[in-house]
């Protein structure tokens, strides 16, 4: 049975409570004001510069992927091998670009699918017959000159 005197009762855990001191947390905003001393003002500047500096690398970044992406536009051809209208804008080439890499991209993936699906079909085979002959598959794949990799 327990023993009244060692349950605290709720005006103790209250009272204990109240006076311990408060965890912090940092990420949550507070309504009393903080004050700025030199170290935290020191902090909002490196932190300030920090991310000035970052933001000027992805700006150097930006401007290099869009030149690279200039080069590519004007040097590229149509599907046909022919050169692109004269009369197109920047951007119905740029527009077009795209379209035929992502077109590209899509008839890749689509192809990779169709591998997937007959390799599948493939190793399933491959595993009944080693089922049949009673050895493990890789013997089988041995005497097809395949290696586990293919």
């Amino acid at each position: 049975m327990l023993d009244p005197k060692t349950i605290p009762q709720a005006s103790q855990a209250t009272t204990a409570s109240a006076t311990e001191p408060q965890a912090r947390d940092d990420n949550v905003a507070s309504d009393t004001p903080v004050s700025h001393d030199s170290n935290t003002s020191n902090l909002v500047s490196a932190r300030t510069a920090a991310l000035l500096k970052k933001k000027a690398m992805v700006e150097q970044k930006l401007a290099e992927l869009e030149a690279e992406l200039a080069l590519q536009v004007a040097n590229a051809k149509l599907p046909s091998g022919l050169e692109m209208p004269s009369s197109w804008t920047t951007e119905q080439k740029t527009s077009h670009v795209i379209d035929s890499a992502n077109a590209t991209v899509k008839d890749h993936i689509e192809l990779l699918h169709r591998y997937n699906a007959i390799k599948d079909i493939g190793l399933g085979l491959l595993g009944l017959v080693a089922e049949q002959r009673g050895v493990r598959q890789a013997i089988v794949m041995e005497e097809f000159d395949l290696s586990a990799k293919d």
